[in-house]
């Protein structure tokens, strides 16, 4: 039998959403099959029911614009993280039996080496706590949901079950969770990369809890073409095909009474007939609202190693004297560190990255060619550790021994770099067709160098680094790796069978 790890995020604990979040924890603890259970995110309130579970707090974790973890980095953590057959995301008020986990189980069985299970739900409204631990608890639940539920439609997935390392090798772009059109994504991105997609609806349903949308700006849900974060999603679709194609309706198999099946196509329902009809006009409104969003995406990427020019900064003088200046409040850090006589570590082109003893920093605040940036943030300290996590492919051959001898000019003697980047010796031909220079997966468009383990090396050699090989693929297709300590810098995006990414540890 399958084993299955939980990864989700949630609310604040705080009335009926911790009620809610307190009903799902323990409905999935009760599953013998179901391991870890990985929150993801801070979390507050009334938080005794993840202690009472066992479930696991990750704050390590990126996250997309609008503040909310992101599902490409859930989904990486997770994979490295655990050790179970299964991976499921669900959001964290949905409740499963463990009758639930035993047919995913199952399904996963016989649906083959890479899928992705998705289904729906029951929605019934509940203001009071179950209880799981028994059979007779059990059976309580199922009569109250029958008295007051309602089968959801086919347009939204509750739930996403696939193999741990599938999400490795077919990374996602950072999905705004919790808005319209991400799970239409999930499906439309499997269909595309040749995963099987199974509708378990006949048979599995999750039961969720109703709740208000006041967190999307409006009691019952803002719509599509209103709302710029599901716009932003759905600009992630193709434009010429109905959204049906991409709900449980348009996934090719289905799991009913244990038997994996073809599935039937269905006739778009009322609503996504309006829909597809509507979409050419549609699609304008939509694409503008998401048009600022996907901008900010790209610039993030664009300016990752490009100093941003004065003129860009006088155009806001009173946001510039308000705010921090992220390069001073760097250099504070690391001055509070070093008298404290603490290890200083830091992590560049960082973004929403944060580690436990770690400073962050950005190109607002550590241009990595700019040596003023340097004398500003660190000075005359010198530095323990430096993490660079897919960084370097982000600057020109040139430019990364530049960035490498500014590197090393302030280090302790003895202190390490730790870089991660993409191998141009991997095996996996659609792996080098994502992460190449120009390649279709995410920011690989400002990609300028794919490295090997020589070219990498070279690199180092020549900014007066030592290298020392962690992971790597050599020329024959073979896989290479040693045992390292993330103490030395933790890289999540990594994956130790098939290594996705080449992490090295430099030593000077």
């Amino acid at each position: 039998m399958s084993t299955i790890d939980i990864l989700t995020t949630s609310k604040p604990f705080l009335g009926r959403a911790a009620l809610h979040q307190s009903n799902a924890l323990r409905s999935w603890r009760a599953s013998r099959i179901v391991g870890k259970i990985l929150v993801f995110g801070a979390v507050s309130g009334e938080t005794g029911s993840i202690a009472e579970t066992g479930s696991e707090v990750v704050l390590d974790v990126e996250c997309t614009d609008n503040g909310l973890p992101s599902i490409r980095s859930m989904f990486e953590i997770g994979a490295n993280r655990s050790e179970a057959d299964l991976l499921m995301f669900t959001n964290a008020d949905m409740i499963y039996l463990p009758s639930f986990f035993s047919g995913v189980s199952a399904c996963a069985t016989v649906a083959g080496g890479r899928f992705l299970l998705v289904g729906s739900r029951m929605d019934f409204d509940s203001d009071q706590g179950f209880s799981f631990a028994s059979p007779t608890d059990i059976a309580v639940f199922e009569e109250f949901v029958k008295a007051s539920g309602k089968m959801h439609p086919p347009a939204g997935s509750d739930y996403f079950v696939f193999p741990r390392r599938q999400y490795l090798e077919n990374r996602l772009p950072d999905l705004w969770i919790g808005r319209g059109g991400w799970d239409l994504y999930m499906i439309w991105h499997a269909k595309t990369h040749g995963i099987v997609t199974v509708d378990a609806s006949p048979s599995l349903l999750g039961f969720h809890q109703n709740h208000d949308y006041s967190n999307r700006g409006k009691d019952e849900g803002v719509p599509y073409e209103k709302d710029p974060e599901a716009a932003y999603n759905l600009s992630l679709l193709p434009e010429d095909v109905p959204w049906n194609e991409w709900t449980l309706s348009g996934c090719e198999k289905e799991w009913v009474d244990g038997i994996l099946r073809e599935k039937a196509r269905l006739r778009p329902t009322g609503r996504e007939r309006m829909r597809t009809k509507s979409r050419e006009s549609l699609n304008g409104r939509v694409r503008q609202a998401a048009r600022p969003l996907w901008r900010r995406v790209i610039r993030r990427l664009t300016r990752l190693f490009e100093k941003p020019a004065p003129k860009q900064r006088e155009k806001a003088p009173t946001q510039r004297h308000s705010a921090p200046n992220p390069g001073i409040e760097a250099q504070r850090r690391l001055q509070q560190v070093a008298a404290g006589g603490g290890p200083l570590r830091i992590v560049v082109g960082a973004a929403h990255t944060l580690y436990e003893g770690w400073i962050s920093t950005n190109i607002d605040s550590l241009n990595l060619l700019d040596i003023s940036d340097w004398q500003i943030v660190v000075g005359d300290l010198k530095l323990d550790r430096v993490l660079a996590e897919h960084v370097w492919e982000h600057l020109s051959p040139d430019d990364g021994i530049k960035a490498l001898k500014n590197v090393a000019m302030h280090l302790k003697s003895g202190g390490r770099v730790r870089i991660a980047v993409p191998d141009g010796h991997h095996p996996d031909a659609s792996y080098i067709e994502h992460v190449r220079p120009g390649g279709i997966g995410p920011g690989a468009d400002d990609h300028k160098i794919l490295y090997t383990l020589e070219t990498l090396e070279a690199a180092v050699r020549k900014a007066g680094l030592e290298p020392e090989v962690m992971e790597y693929w050599d020329t024959e297709g073979r896989f290479h790796a040693r045992e390292w300590d993330p103490v030395d810098g933790q890289v999540l995006r990594r994956d130790d069978q098939r290594a996705a990414d080449v992490a090295r540890r430099v030593r000077r």
